[in-house]
């Protein structure tokens, strides 16, 4: 279905009879014109819904004022003829004469007619239109305003300009496309073909890496299917395919088969490639994540059925990356009559990747800027996709507007990229207080972790190991921390494939019925897959009821099941985690190194303090430092003191002292106003130090030996 808004000029009473409203001459009062013009725009709408109605199911205005001669109507057709057809009998309407009028028209979207209609009603122009037109308007577009106004899809009308055959070509050769692609333009613009939309005879596929690079040669395919005939109207619908979530959503289905209906006639793009699992395990209940991937496969099937309910007159786009791989899968799966063709990325040669490049320049902002040794852009390398080139320009583009456009930002951003420099994850290990005797064991970890790899690569007989962990100690012991560093550290000496860091506690992994426990146990280690599942806390899992039970006895089974490509670590304190261990005959044997996390001494827990004031921007005096080594020397003789935690809350604290006391200092009422330096900001002084702060830690720990 095509939509359009129309603009209509004709003479008003005003303009036939030459008098007009004005300071001057006050014939005409405005305000009674205004008023005229709104209590009488719902009788108007109803006429021309009345004249047009055997022709259209959707008309309305959207504005109308009748002393100036304008109104502004927006309709729905089948096709273009119809819509001149439509234009001819609205001037006849309002300006009672068909020649008496002039008259603007252009093509719009779905998400303008919608905005227009709200407008329209509030306004209310639509009071006391007939039922049926009501309805329709209310209810036919009900899905449009949840999927094409919605983030799941966007509309554009595509520009009128005329190519050409030979323009398109040219266009085509300098973006990459492949031999396919340019057979394809050959036929749409071959003389067998009649210059007629008769219906859609293939869909298409882009197959490609880099989206952008699709989306130009989408653009290109249909500027050339426009001038031939082969499509109604310039708009394009495009839907995020995975962010709608389809899965178990009957709405959903509904509503996207209303867009493919409303895209009769025009282009309706299916993108693959924005595939946001965290968007889909958020919107999706756990329990059902554990067989998304089969779900996948049976949305997947129903869309294809879909797509071929409609496919005699909306021309089905797919975008998807090369390891996706839909188009491939279904049609292998399925007995698929749809006709698909599918241009796929191309690899090129330098001098191709050359000539791409130039265009790239050509067409930017800053084509009077590019060097004469502008080739050296390209990285060299053997081979060259369109995402490759992409990139290359696009890093010279942005390093342009500063070192050759504006210059006066050269060389300002290298000193700030400077600090803002991070060191990789095993140096942050090191650089962290304390720790010894982890910082070792992880050393050997990491030397088993490489010696095992040569190994394997020499050919040699390797012995597979459990690599599981259990880190206990007491809270702010920097248990957390350490697990997504290593993590890392193990991602980046390549050890782990993806490095993934999932962190989860009871609440994560029991379910609310019987049965979903361990199925949300096994999706926690399929999304852990590469990388490291943090179960923190871990101890609250061995509880009295069949939910913990069940989710530590499907723990264990999946820590054997995905022993080569997820580690998992338990943590929590140290006690309640022996109890733990004993709940399960299989789990202490599954877990190969167990790191006790020591708390903080008063030195450390100073060292700590300082870096964390530090690294918020705060200078402090030497007394401020020897004070707060007393109040963490007596804070470390209670139980459960936070450590690193503490440190933390204690500096907020001191922070907020220092606050109070600036204000009394610059606003005090005893003396003048004082303005305040920066040095007074970031200075704190020993009085600042929240030393009532170690009064939540005054249970004293328990005495080791005889009394």
């Amino acid at each position: 279905m095509l939509f359009y808004k129309a603009n209509i000029h004709w003479k008003s009473e005003e303009e036939k009879t030459g008098t007009f409203c004005n300071a001057e001459n006050n014939n005409y009062p405005a305000a009674l014109s205004k008023h005229w013009s709104k209590t009488n725009a719902s009788v108007w709408n109803e006429k021309l819904y009345d004249a047009v109605s055997y022709r259209t199911t959707l008309c309305f205005m959207s504005e109308y004022e009748p002393t100036r001669g304008q109104a502004t109507v927006y309709f729905g057709t089948d096709n273009k003829e119809s819509a001149i057809s439509l234009l001819a009998t609205f001037k006849q309407v309002l300006a009672g004469t068909a020649g008496d009028a002039d008259l603007q028209w252009e093509e719009t979207t779905i998400f303008e007619i919608v905005k227009q209609h709200k407008a329209a009603e509030r306004k209310r122009y639509l009071a006391d239109v007939y039922a049926p037109t009501w309805n329709l308007l209310d209810n036919y577009f009900r899905y449009e305003r949840n999927i094409i106004t919605g983030t799941e899809g966007r509309e554009s009308i595509q520009k009128q300009s005329v190519y050409g055959f030979s323009e398109v070509l040219h266009q085509a050769r300098n973006s990459f496309a492949d031999d396919s692609f340019r057979e394809e333009i050959e036929r749409i613009y071959s003389d067998k073909n009649p210059k007629k939309f008769y219906g859609v005879p293939v869909h298409y596929d882009f197959c490609f890496t880099d989206s952008s690079a699709a989306r130009k040669l989408l653009s290109l395919l249909s500027q050339a299917l426009l001038e031939n005939g082969r499509l109604l109207g310039r708009r394009i619908t495009t839907v995020s395919f995975y962010k709608l979530d389809l899965q178990n959503d009957e709405d959903k289905w509904e509503e996207l088969e209303t867009v493919c209906r409303l895209a009769n006639g025009t282009m309706l793009v299916i993108d693959f490639t924005d595939n946001d699992s965290n968007t889909r395990i958020r919107r999706r209940p756990a329990f059902l994540n554990a067989i998304s991937e089969k779900s996948d496969e049976e949305v997947l099937k129903r869309f294809f059925r879909l797509m071929e309910k409609y496919h005699q007159k909306t021309l089905f786009v797919l975008l998807e990356n090369p390891q996706q791989r839909i188009l491939q899968r279904y049609s292998a799966s399925e007995s698929m009559w749809l006709s698909f063709l599918q241009f796929v990325e191309q690899i090129k040669d330098r001098v191709t990747a050359l000539k791409f490049l130039a265009h790239l320049l050509e067409e930017s902002n800053v084509k009077d800027f590019v060097p004469k040794d502008w080739e050296n852009i390209l990285t060299e390398q053997e081979h060259y996709t369109a995402e490759s080139v992409t990139h290359d320009f696009n890093s010279w583009y942005s390093h342009a507007l500063q070192d050759l456009v504006y210059t006066a930002y050269h060389g300002c951003l290298q000193e700030k990229s400077k600090l803002n420099e991070t060191t990789d994850n095993y140096a942050k290990l090191q650089n962290m207080v304390g720790l010894k005797d982890i910082k070792q064991i992880i050393d050997t970890i990491l030397a088993d972790f490489q010696i095992k790899k040569m190994r394997q690569e020499a050919g040699l007989l390797i012995q597979k190991k459990s690599l599981h962990m259990l880190f206990t100690g007491n809270p702010g012991s920097a248990k957390t921390t350490c697990a997504r560093l290593l993590a890392g550290i193990l991602k980046d000496r390549g050890l782990l494939s993806t490095g993934e860091f999932i962190e989860c506690g009871r609440s994560d992994l029991v379910g609310k019925y019987v049965g979903w426990t361990a199925i949300i146990v096994k999706e926690k280690f399929k999304q852990a897959q590469g990388g490291v599942l943090f179960i923190d806390e871990a101890y609250a899992l061995n509880s009295d009821d069949k939910f913990g039970p069940e989710a530590i006895n499907t723990i264990v089974q999946e820590m054997e099941n995905h022993r080569d490509d997820v580690i998992v670590i338990f943590a929590g304190y140290p006690e309640p985690m022996e109890e733990f261990l004993r709940s399960n005959e299989g789990l202490r044997s599954r877990i190969a190194f167990h790191l006790n996390f020591p708390d903080y001494n008063a030195e450390e827990m100073t060292e700590i303090f300082a870096l964390m004031l530090k690294e918020q921007g705060f200078t402090c005096s030497k007394r401020f430092l020897e004070k707060a080594y007393d109040l963490f020397s007596e804070a470390v003789t209670h139980a459960d003191f936070g450590n690193g935690r503490f440190a933390r809350n204690l500096l907020e604290q001191t922070i907020m002292k220092q606050s109070a006391r600036l204000i009394h200092l610059s606003e005090g009422t005893d003396s003048p106003s004082q303005p305040l330096h920066r040095k007074d900001l970031i200075t704190l002084v020993a009085d600042d130090l929240a030393v009532e702060s170690a009064q939540n830690y005054r249970v004293e720990k328990p005495s080791i030996g005889f009394r």
